[in-house]
């Protein structure tokens, strides 16, 4: 899953919270392998903001 294209998270963002130990995944070849799990636990933390979700929420208003 590309986190970048699916939800607008950073790699910046995704890094920073691995280190934290908020967030469980890798990266291998430029590509991050995130689990699914945490990173939807991460967002409903509001650790994370899934900006693609905000993005189309605005537009249908």
């Amino acid at each position: 899953m590309d986190i970048e294209e699916t939800y607008g998270i950073t790699s910046r963002e995704v890094r920073n919270l691995m280190h934290d130990g908020q967030l469980n995944g890798e990266r291998n070849h430029g590509v991050w392998y995130i689990d699914e799990a945490s990173l939807f636990s991460a967002i409903e933390k509001g650790l994370l903001k899934d900006r693609k979700k905000a993005l189309r929420a605005e537009a249908a208003k």
